[in-house]
């Protein structure tokens, strides 16, 4: 009798053990919605949270993070830039900018990484390298350089492309090297901006991070990214004061959500 009650207690004791294990795993797992995500203190270089961090998936508008630091470093703030009619006829998100018109390099840098504008990416990628796949190969190089080895880009936008992919890690590697940049980091924080060219059309810009417009605590800029076969993507730096962590997020159902539920990870 005393043998039946002592393998009872095991069993029970292996079962209760099985169940927290399960339970801690799934309490992980759902933490986010998003396919991949990675949080990584940028202070210590600590990855603090992690889920599927080296698999390829579709970017989307978050390489327009690489697509403005590279621009930024081959032609910087004060170019004019001749609007192309192959920029014109890009598939939105874009801002309709006119035919023909010249743009500053820096107003296109806020173009695309406030607005997401796609005809302001490939403005600048002609701008650059003379057509949009030399600048694809362009970043794809400067990627590499970051430590981002599992990334292959096809254009400056994040349309859908074949062969074009990159990794949660990846990512945190670009925006890590991207937000060292002063010109990238004020510019993602502003809510609004004005931009105008040679035609004299002005064009307002409105920031599809919606974090800038709600009374949150800590800074978080990120890069937003949205199409049907990516789903919603998100790349970017919260700042708790002088503490910055990298946020990426790939494939997510609910962004913003996952994105609260990653900073609540570090506020205290």
């Amino acid at each position: 009798m005393r043998k039946f009650y002592v393998r009872y207690f095991i069993c029970l004791f292996v079962l209760f053990c099985y169940v927290l294990n399960s339970s801690a795993k799934s309490d992980k797992k759902e933490l986010v919605t998003a396919q991949s995500a990675i949080l990584v203190d940028l202070n210590k270089n600590k990855i603090l949270y992690s889920k599927n961090i080296h698999t390829k998936r579709a970017p989307a508008s978050t390489i327009k993070i690489l697509t403005a630091l590279v621009a930024l470093e081959k032609i910087g703030t004060n170019t004019d830039v001749k609007i192309s009619k192959n920029a014109t006829s890009v598939e939105p998100t874009k801002i309709w900018l006119a035919q023909g018109a010249k743009y500053n390099s820096l107003d296109l840098i806020n173009a695309i990484l406030i607005s997401s504008a796609n005809d302001a990416s490939i403005a600048l990628a002609e701008a650059v390298s003379g057509s949009e796949p030399e600048f694809a190969k362009i970043m794809t190089k400067r990627a590499k350089q970051f430590g981002a080895k599992n990334s292959n880009f096809k254009n400056a936008s994040g349309l859908p492309k074949k062969d074009q992919y990159s990794t949660a890690y990846d990512l945190y590697r670009i925006v890590k090297a991207a937000f060292k940049n002063s010109v990238i980091y004020q510019t993602m924080k502003k809510k609004k901006e004005k931009i105008k060219g040679t035609l004299g059309k002005e064009i307002t810009l409105t920031n599809h991070n919606k974090m800038l417009f709600r009374k949150v605590y800590p800074l978080v800029l990120v890069k937003t990214g949205y199409t049907k076969s990516a789903r919603h993507c998100f790349a970017g730096v919260a700042y708790f004061g002088k503490r910055k962590y990298a946020i990426i997020i790939l494939k997510s159902r609910k962004p913003w959500t996952d994105i609260e539920n990653l900073l609540e990870l570090i506020k205290n």
